[in-house]
């Protein structure tokens, strides 16, 4: 039997979508720590292929993998080898389907690998957050989805600043409004 094999990806204009954790997220700015491998990684950035959807990529994470993430950002094929690294299609490998991972491997110095994390952060920063997921005390309360606008519910009003992230507020119920 032989090792699951990898392919390195090379449609430039394809999105690679990334959840970025709380943590990541300082002040409502994404770190660079969301787009470099943990030593624990092996050298491999975990991402969903575009024809996962940002919307699914995000449900899997979080309801799948039990994980959490403030939104799905987006990244190219091109912008990762422009970053000096590259992608690989690893679906077969991790036994995940639409799964790639960029791979930071060939990057031998931390320097070279926090000046790549630094560029595909600031892409994906450029490109705004994809995907949200809103809730109020576990219920969910709205999702934004890029090009579909909001969804709202349950009385609240978002609204989404790519650099600043989202905004919520309080709207009376429309009773009320008359």
């Amino acid at each position: 039997m032989t090792a699951p094999q990898t392919a390195r990806l090379n449609r430039g204009a394809e999105t690679l979508f990334r959840q970025v954790h709380p943590t990541q997220f300082p002040g409502g700015v994404i770190s660079k720590e969301a787009s470099i491998p943990t030593q624990t990684d092996q050298g491999l950035l975990s991402t969903l292929r575009e024809s996962a959807g940002a919307q699914e990529a995000h449900r899997r994470w979080t309801e799948d993998e039990k994980r959490e993430s403030i939104g799905t950002y987006g990244i190219t094929i091109a912008e990762v080898d422009g970053a000096g690294v590259f992608a690989v299609d690893d679906a077969a490998a991790t036994n995940t389907p639409d799964h790639a991972s960029v791979d930071f491997n060939g990057l031998t110095t931390g320097g070279q690998r926090k000046k790549a994390a630094r560029q595909l952060r600031d892409h994906a920063t450029s490109r705004g957050c994809l995907y949200w997921l809103f809730t109020d005390e576990g219920v969910e309360v709205g999702r934004v989805a890029a090009g579909f606008g909001v969804e709202v519910s349950r009385g609240w009003e978002f609204s989404y600043c790519p650099a600043e992230g989202p905004r919520r507020c309080r709207t009376l119920p429309l009773p009320a409004l008359i």
